[in-house]
């Protein structure tokens, strides 16, 4: 899930709630895009807190997809080799893939972001309705945060999203 830049000139949020993906396939995915973040702000008013979306909305043509794990705030155990599965859907409309899914720490930076494209796959668990990734902590590697919260940002081809996610991640 490695790539040197986040977004295309999309917003990031995070904070999950998943379970563990031990022997869910996940999608083979090419990286690509760059990274823009907008003001980070939080339901408690905390700058880069865990109620934060870093990126805010843009939901477009139809296709709304969303983060469904992990849940906002969800502290993310990567520890000892464990891994975790990203989900995310659009409650059933049909959206234009590749999808891109991009990770973020804190604060939300380009260099502080990895993205991955993900094209339709349904045999790894990518499909026009969602998908899954299971991640290590290695595929977070080199992203870094000043609050211990990580931002996670899910958009169709047409750069369609519902903003970023936050969540804590424990290595």
């Amino acid at each position: 899930m490695r790539s040197t830049s986040v977004l295309l000139a999309i917003s990031i949020v995070a904070c999950g709630g998943g379970s563990t993906g031990t022997g869910t396939p996940s999608g083979d995915g090419s990286t690509s895009g760059s990274a823009s973040s907008s003001s980070t702000s939080s339901s408690s008013g905390e700058p880069g807190g865990c109620g934060a979306q870093a990126i805010a909305p843009n939901l477009t043509g139809g296709c709304a997809p969303r983060i469904v794990t992990p849940a906002l705030c969800e502290e993310v155990d990567l520890t000892g080799g464990k891994t975790y599965e990203l989900a995310w859907t659009t409650d059933g409309t049909g959206c234009e893939t590749p999808w891109k899914l991009c990770a973020a720490g804190n604060p939300v930076s380009d260099p502080n972001s990895i993205c991955v494209n993900l094209s339709t796959d349904v045999n790894a668990g990518i499909s026009r309705t969602g998908g899954i990734l299971v991640i290590s902590a290695a595929d977070l590697e080199g992203l870094t945060s000043d609050t211990g919260v990580h931002h996670l940002l899910v958009a169709s081809f047409h750069e369609s999203h519902a903003g970023s996610v936050a969540f804590r991640v424990k290595r």
